[in-house]
């Protein structure tokens, strides 16, 4: 009987450590680097996978914004938000570390060119909103009143809450 029991301790122990392993797995960093596209102003099609900029939040792509505060004059900001990381990605070579994926399972992820930090980058010249991160570079943005904030706009996730918008964030 107690070789039963050994056995079985030995059996519980090897099951909690795959689990443990299997769990663990889960907050191992990923990197990926290469050729990106610009899908929108916060998320990226780099080598066949969707990338989600973490920590940010950009118009979406048919989102409008005015042109000064309390103006008529509309344009479209998501699209420009786009344009902006594309111009950033223009030809160079991207890497991305991710930790983790998003509920509609894109790599939500930091990414460079070189040391420049695109997700910082894209809020800190105003074509983004801090979303849980970055908040100094969107105070600078809103201070110095660059991208969206020369004007007015709706919170991106505001907006898609106010237009059904199935779009993923």
């Amino acid at each position: 009987m107690r070789r039963v029991m050994d056995y079985l301790k030995t059996l519980v122990f090897f099951i909690l450590m795959a689990f443990a392993i299997a769990w663990l797995s889960n907050f191992s960093e990923t990197e990926i680097s290469g050729s990106a596209r610009a899908m929108d102003g916060d998320s990226l099609m780099l080598d066949g996978v969707e990338i989600r900029l973490e920590g940010i939040d950009a118009p979406e792509l048919s989102q409008s914004c005015t042109t000064a505060k309390n103006s008529e004059k509309t344009y479209l900001c998501g699209r420009e938000a786009r344009a902006f990381l594309r111009d950033l990605i223009r030809g160079q070579d991207v890497v991305c570390t991710s930790s983790e994926q998003d509920k509609f399972d894109r790599q939500l992820s930091t990414c460079f060119i070189g040391k420049t930090n695109l997700n910082a980058k894209m809020v800190a010249e105003g074509w983004a909103v801090a979303f849980g991160r970055y908040q100094t570079e969107e105070n600078a943005a809103r201070g110095a009143a660059r991208g969206i904030w020369t004007g007015g706009f709706t919170m991106p996730q505001q907006w898609r809450d106010e237009n059904n918008s199935k779009s993923r964030g």
